[in-house]
């Protein structure tokens, strides 16, 4: 009866220390793969993120640059029929000078 308290005894030691030594592994082995899958999540949302970027980048700078275009050619267009009104007001007084003459 001795002899088997005392086995029992070293068993339940035993037992304690081996599912203390398996929770630690799991532990380990758990917090492991969460890192490694965040480590993953976070370069592939990094890649995205950056490839959204530019893309949104690009597209902006095609706004920019179609509205310069188009702010240019208006630009240019006012510029031609203050040239145009211009040259008419030039003929009206040269007109006028050759009916005065």
């Amino acid at each position: 009866v001795v002899v088997e308290d005392v086995v029992v005894d070293v068993l339940d030691v035993l037992l304690v220390e081996l599912l203390d030594v398996v929770v630690v592994v799991l532990l380990e082995l758990i917090v492991d793969v969460v890192v490694d899958v965040l480590v993953v999540l976070l370069v592939e949302v990094e890649d995205v993120v950056v490839d959204v970027l530019v893309v949104l980048l690009v597209e902006l700078l095609e706004v920019v640059v179609v509205l310069l275009l188009e702010l240019t050619v208006v630009v240019l267009v006012d510029v031609l029929v203050v040239l145009l009104v211009v040259l008419e007001l030039v003929l009206i007084v040269v007109v006028v000078l050759e009916l005065v003459l």
